[in-house]
């Protein structure tokens, strides 16, 4: 099965895989395009939890804006891998497949 993503979330996602990592990824777009990738709920802690194809990810509750640690934009990247997320991208032409 194959996942669609808006041409923003394919940005994103596309972004989580660029070398070198990006470093200043917002926070609100990685958990908009885990949300359309995975079943993602907040936890009563704050933390939120992305669960697809029985694989896991826990992100722990931030005031930060943006993504910056390694090792959190690492653990995202190794979840999508784990998970087998694989991504069509929306055609730029017509905004359909």
């Amino acid at each position: 099965m194959t996942t669609a993503l808006s041409k923003h979330h394919q940005q994103t996602y596309d972004a989580m895989f660029q070398h070198p990592i990006a470093h200043n990824l917002h926070r609100g777009d990685v958990t908009a395009m885990l949300g359309a990738l995975a079943e993602v709920t907040e936890e009563p802690n704050g933390n939120l939890k992305a669960v697809r194809n029985g694989q896991s990810l826990v992100l722990h509750a931030s005031h930060d804006k943006n993504i910056t640690a390694m090792d959190e934009l690492m653990m995202i990247r190794h979840f999508l891998e784990r998970s087998n997320a694989p991504v069509a991208a929306i055609s730029e032409d017509t905004g359909h497949f």
